[in-house]
């Protein structure tokens, strides 16, 4: 049991409106923060984290306290794996407690829910999922426990006796979330898009509500336990009554998918009768709304995580067509100034412009539209290739956007290949993830390319020769299929490269020119897994846009092995099992939507994100990150207000005030009344959970990078 607090603000917390001895870091988690909730009885505060426990903080109540150290009474680790040092992790992804904080329920990524003791013991383990639990919830009485998760249905428990008392299996798709109406009915929310109400002892559901269009992330019964709220990603929440199939409200203000929501704890059957009942909605549009629920209208919206102004945006576009500007000489015997002239004038031009200078060019971003080497024009007078762009001085700080990087430049940033498929909507994406998904492919892998021996360490000559020799007599038939660009046009989309992709389970994707090469996307694009055989041509390249295992999408053969015989491409492949390869074929199609670039005039705002988007995302972030890291030692200065997605929202219990936690890393607190941040608390990582204990005078919020705090509110 490890604890290591500090009396001082920590170098990755700052605070506006706060003062540091008022904020507790509480250190122990070693992974991401997912939940935490106070409890009812006292200074207790549960925490659960993707190291496979959970944790029970106890706070003394010395405020005034200089120490952070004697503010921590005591804290229990809640184990979820056996102490093996090959135990597979479990993350706790949810808890709750119960009604007088004797009991803490947690579910966990194994399907296990457990139950614990206040003191930390463990009091019942009880199983019955098959996959993640997202959403653990008591009902008033305490003596039941209602789980949802992955596998799609919902579990009731008595915690009396440790039995299941029934299971609900109404869903297609996974229970996102949960909530008690009451001691016997419940309501559950799912990527099926639908809502049910259930209540324990009827095998059908008491009521069925459909109205949204895409999963539904939230729901929530208002303080009286009349009306339900829900949100979704289809970008709308809405209000629902037993009375009634169409929605009460449909709130349609957000423009991306809503997060969660939250009931204030005002209105009838509240503490606070006589102030308006509101439901505030979080979105990944940066906004959280405020909603009147007597008229239906728009109460205000909380910008607190966006900017509009010029003077604080987090970054500034170039508008400059670098591949337009050198592509016209790079296959002529034009001089190295006509090929450095574009560059010249708009550095000229770049360097008079106010935000330049402020930053000397460290928070622009442009787009080169061909790979980095084409700008960086080696002094070699046997390899006079491109232009010195990237080279110059006055580039070293810009961020650029590649179709292929330096591995060793921190400002190149890897962008997928545009290919020929641009869908409009979601539906387009969804279509022909569905079309590839059960297209039927009669070969094990494909080349499409054509031999340049003059290329120093290249294969694909062999690999040629390889699929050539595999090949049966007819077209598509034999274990691989091949595509002689020297013989066949290979123009983008061509109907004979589309034909190899989709017919074949695995794709051949050596180095082209450069490291990487277009036929990957499209490799990917048609359902194909792609082989590598260098590292640079997709692992080191575009980390924004694949998973961290490449071995869940990918085959990797080294190059060396192949030119040297030792390894059979063909045995390779065939020791993949089908359900391995289905499973790989699944995460391909799964990436499909953020390697493509959608038709921006057609497209409606779905909250799909494509390939540009990510980039403009990821730019953002990194921006923020680097311009917070030098505002440490100043923290009062040049407050950022920037834009990213709100994760959690919590009412104060007086209703006056609102805690919202962001990916921008802010935990700002707000005045219900006006709209106005009051605090504002930086942090470590993104804001994954923010709660306020019963009195209303602290407020813990835990992080995705491993820490929970804890601070004193008072105004």
């Amino acid at each position: 049991m490890h604890f290591a607090p500090s009396s001082t603000p920590q170098p990755w917390v700052r605070y506006r409106g706060v003062r540091s001895r008022d904020v507790l870091a509480l250190e122990g988690h070693s992974a991401e923060v997912f939940a935490c909730a106070w409890s009812p009885a006292g200074l207790v505060l549960a925490s659960g984290s993707g190291d496979s426990t959970a944790r029970i903080w106890r706070i003394s109540d010395r405020s005034n306290s200089t120490s952070a150290i004697n503010r921590l009474a005591s804290m229990h680790v809640l184990r979820h794996f056996e102490a093996r040092s090959k135990e597979n992790r479990k993350g706790v992804l949810t808890l709750d407690w119960n009604f007088d904080g004797t009991l803490l329920a947690t579910g966990s990524h194994d399907g296990v829910t457990r139950i614990w003791h206040a003191s930390g013991e463990m009091k019942s383990i009880l199983m019955k999922h098959n996959g993640p639990i997202f959403s653990v919830k008591w009902n008033k009485k305490g003596d039941y426990v209602l789980t949802g998760g992955f596998d799609r249905s919902g579990v009731v428990w008595d915690i009396n006796t440790n039995k299941l008392i029934q299971q609900f299996d109404f869903h297609s798709g996974s229970i996102l979330d949960a909530d008690w109406r009451t001691n016997r009915t419940f309501a559950t929310g799912s990527t099926d898009t639908l809502i049910y109400i259930c209540k324990i002892g009827e095998n059908q559901p008491v009521r069925k509500i459909s109205g949204h269009k895409d999963q539904v992330n939230c729901v929530k019964w208002d303080p009286s336990c009349m009306l339900l709220a829900s949100c979704s990603d289809d970008t709308t929440a809405k209000i629902w009554s037993m009375e009634q199939h169409m929605p009460v409200h449909d709130f349609k203000d957000h423009d991306k998918e809503v997060y969660t929501i939250a009931w204030s704890p005002t209105g009838p059957a509240t503490d606070n009768p006589n102030k308006k009942l509101l439901l505030a909605s979080a979105s990944l549009d940066s906004t959280v709304k405020l909603w009147d629920v007597s008229s239906g209208g728009l109460f205000g919206s909380l910008n607190g995580h966006r900017t509009m102004e010029p003077e604080s945006a987090t970054a500034y576009y170039i508008p400059f067509y670098a591949g337009l500007a050198v592509g016209k000489y790079l296959f002529s015997d034009s001089s190295n100034e006509e090929r450095d002239f574009h560059a010249v004038e708009l550095i000229k031009w770049v360097q008079d412009q106010p935000y330049w200078r402020r930053s000397n060019g460290s928070d622009h971003v442009l787009v080169l539209g061909r790979i980095t080497w084409d700008f960086r024009r080696l002094t070699d007078p046997e390899k006079l290739w491109g232009s010195t762009f990237l080279n110059m001085p006055e580039m070293q700080n810009v961020t650029r956007l590649t179709i292929e990087r330096a591995p060793y430049d921190y400002h190149d940033i890897g962008v997928p290949y545009p290919t020929g498929f641009h869908p409009t909507s979601v539906t387009d994406i969804r279509t022909w993830q569905s079309f590839v998904r059960t297209y039927n492919r009669t070969s094990l892998f494909t080349f499409v390319g054509a031999a340049r021996e003059d290329i120093g360490d290249d294969i694909r000559g062999l690999l040629l020769r390889t699929c050539r020799n595999e090949s049966g007599s007819g077209s598509g038939s034999g274990a691989c299929r091949v595509v002689d660009c020297a013989l066949t046009p290979c123009a983008n989309g061509s109907k004979e490269i589309m034909e190899a992709l989709l017919g074949s389970e695995f794709c051949l994707q050596p180095r082209g020119d450069s490291f990487t090469r277009r036929s990957v996307f499209d490799c990917m694009i048609a359902g194909s897994v792609p082989v590598l055989f260098w590292n640079r041509t997709m692992y080191d390249q575009y980390e924004w846009y694949m998973p961290e295992e490449p071995e869940s999408y990918s085959v990797f053969i080294d190059h060396g092995d192949v030119s040297a015989g030792k390894r059979s491409i063909k045995a390779v492949l065939e020791s993949y099992s089908v359900e391995k390869v289905r499973r790989m074929r699944e995460k391909v199609i799964e990436i499909i939507p953020k390697i493509v670039y959608t038709n921006s005039n057609n497209s409606s705002d779905d909250g799909m994100k494509d390939a540009f988007e990510i980039a403009v995302e990821g730019v953002l972030k990194r921006f923020r990150a680097e311009r917070e890291q030098l505002r440490r030692e100043s923290a009062g200065e040049g407050f950022l207000e920037s834009p990213d997605a709100v994760y959690s929202l919590a009412f104060s219990p007086n209703g006056e005030y609102l805690a919202t936690g962001s990916e921008d890393r802010l935990m700002n607190i707000w005045s219900v009344k006006d709209g106005t941040i009051v605090k504002t608390y930086f942090c470590k990582g993104s804001v994954s959970q923010v709660c306020w204990n019963k009195e209303g005078n602290k407020i813990a919020y835990g992080t995705r990078k491993n820490n929970v705090c804890v601070s004193d509110f008072r105004m």
